[in-house]
C-alpha cells in the first residue's frame, strides 16, 4: 500500500493518540490531520517510531543540503504554523 500526503495538505494539527492495544501490543499514534472533516493519517508504533520519524527527517534534510537548498530547521511548536504557510 502507498499513501501520498503532500505538505500543502497538512496543517499544524498533529495529535498524539494515547495507547491502543492491537494484537496484544500497546501502541501510541501520531496523527496528522488533513483538510476535510474526517481526513487524517496516523502512524502507530511503540517508542521505536521516534527514531524512525527522526531518521525520515534527517533523510529529507540531507536531500535538501545535497541539492543546494537551505534545509529548514524543525520549528518549536509555537512557530509551526509559520513554517507550514510557506
Amino acid at each position: 500500500m502507498r499513501i501520498n500526503v503532500y505538505a500543502d495538505e497538512t496543517n499544524s494539527t498533529i495529535v498524539t493518540i494515547q495507547e491502543k492495544t492491537i494484537e496484544g501490543h500497546a501502541l501510541t499514534g501520531v496523527r496528522f490531520n488533513l483538510p476535510g472533516e474526517k481526513n487524517s493519517v496516523t502512524f502507530w508504533g511503540r517508542q521505536d517510531m521516534v527514531p524512525l520519524l527522526e531518521y525520515a527527517i534527517r533523510q529529507l534534510q540531507r536531500h535538501y543540503e545535497e541539492s543546494g537548498q537551505q534545509p529548514v530547521s524543525v520549528p518549536e511548536e509555537r512557530h509551526l504554523e509559520d513554517v507550514l504557510e510557506r
